[in-house]
Parts: C-alpha cells; structure tokens; sequence
C-alpha cells in the first residue's frame, strides 16, 4: 500500500470537526513550511503562496492512498483547493516533503502567524 506525507492546517487539525477523515492515518509530526505563505480565514481557512507572510503551522500525517482521496474530495481538488508537494520542518527535526491544500481564495482575515488553532482560541472559537 502506498503511504502519502499529508501537512493539514485547518479543519482537519487534531481536534477540529474534519479531523474524522484522517481516522487510522500516522501523526509523524507538528511542524511548519519551510516556505512562507499566506493564511486568510472565512471560518474556514486558505493559504496561498502569492504571498509571504509567514510559514504555516501544520500537522504531518501518513495517509492511505483511500485517504487521500476522501481529503481530495473535501478539498475539492483540484478545482477549488490544489494539491501540491511542499517541504515541512518537523518538530522531529526532519524535513518532509508533503501534499498540501493550497486555495487562492483570500478574505480580509489575516492569521499573521500562520497559526488557525491559535486565531480560532484568539477569536474564542472552539
């Protein structure tokens, strides 16, 4: 079975309400893209590289190839989100090259940071 380094930003963090869709998927690692981005929130975050603002904080999972096709079909790709190969420094102190969903949709809600957890505790979101 082929494996596939996925980084996750947004709904489908640990804790938040799409995280269901990587049941039996490896955490490797939190990190963050070695690139720097830029993240907007319209609940629902977008990260684009048009941009450098910050690098993005993310989740590093191993997922199935069945997997990856249930985050293609969430994310709409490749027509609203598109699937691309980054690299990630990991917590764990490795590089990993990973897919990750990147949406030039943009809102006037800038995460400075590139952290969607953190604005959604600064917003008092759960």
């Amino acid at each position: 079975m082929i494996k596939h380094n996925v980084a996750v930003y947004g709904t489908l963090l640990s804790g938040l309400w799409n995280h269901g869709l990587l049941e039996g998927s490896k955490l490797i690692t939190p990190g963050q893209t070695a690139e720097k981005m830029k993240m907007t929130v319209n609940v629902i975050p977008y990260v684009s590289k048009k941009e450098e603002i910050s690098s993005i904080k993310v989740e590093v999972y191993e997922v199935s190839d069945s997997v990856l096709s249930g985050l293609d079909h969430l994310e709409g790709h490749p027509t609203f989100y598109k699937r691309e190969k980054i690299d990630v420094l990991g917590e764990d102190g490795n590089i990993h090259k990973c897919w990750i969903y990147l949406c030039d949709a943009s809102t006037d809600n800038l995460v400075e940071d590139g952290d969607y957890k953190g604005y959604r505790t600064k917003k008092g979101l759960k």
